[in-house]
């Protein structure tokens, strides 16, 4: 892959690919947190939306192990009863049942918590993000909606892993008292369910950057960019040595 295709690349599961086990389960969980918040809507069940919430705490060892496996536990108890549901409706309708449940928008949402919530050794950030497509195109305009997905989860993977072509390193006296304060609350203080940072923040974490003598044009043109970030940005993952 070359620069050039990273930039304009449409298939996630091929960025994913060429990063080659480059990148930490921290920021692997991260993304798959992200495609999941896409689905806010879909996920009707408090349970399921817990997976989400705990796995991004996980990440940040703010959650133990224990509490992911309860919450994916819930989930697939979540899981269950709704392909129970569907099964039953499914009979009942004389329909085919295997259908019902593979087509169905809701049940693809609580898959794609589950290949998040997933604690194996291997993580597939690739498999939350093809059932959040999957439940989307499932339950608004097919195709379409899937082709905008995927253009969405590539944008989410340059935000979060940034350009291998391009690694930018950070001089640690940039790192000062107000960069750093500025670099926490934009990851701390963002829009929910959505998971946005806010990008009024991040310009002004630019702007403290350029008053620290940094001149990088890669960092300050990320901050700077209107955007999509989310928690995992690597601008401010590296600010905030993460």
């Amino acid at each position: 892959m070359t620069e050039a295709e990273w930039l304009a690349h449409s298939y996630p599961k091929e960025m994913l690919r060429y990063l080659n086990g480059r990148p930490s389960k921290r920021k692997l969980r991260l993304f798959a947190s992200a495609c999941c918040r896409r689905i806010w809507h879909l996920l009707t069940d408090h349970r399921s939306r817990a997976v989400v919430e705990v796995v991004e705490r996980y990440a940040d060892g703010l959650a133990s192990r224990e509490e992911l496996e309860a919450t994916a536990a819930a989930n697939r108890a979540v899981a269950r009863e709704r392909n129970a549901a569907l099964l039953r409706s499914a009979l009942l309708q004389g329909l085919t049942p295997s259908y019902v449940v593979r087509d169905d928008p809701e049940a693809r949402a609580e898959e794609a918590v589950a290949e998040a919530g997933a604690d194996g050794l291997e993580i597939k950030p690739w498999a939350a993000g093809r059932a959040v497509r999957q439940a989307l195109a499932g339950s608004e305009l097919g195709g379409l909606v899937d082709e905008a997905e995927r253009k969405y989860q590539c944008a989410l993977i340059r935000d979060i892993f940034g350009n291998p072509f391009r690694p930018v390193a950070i001089d640690p006296p940039l790192r000062t008292p107000a960069v750093v304060n500025l670099a926490q609350a934009a990851y701390d203080e963002r829009a929910l369910p959505e998971g946005t940072l806010d990008s009024a923040r991040l310009a002004a974490l630019a702007d403290a950057l350029e008053g620290a003598s940094c001149h990088d044009p890669e960092i300050l043109g990320h901050c700077r960019r209107e955007g999509l970030h989310v928690r995992g940005c690597w601008a401010v993952d590296l600010l905030l040595g993460k």
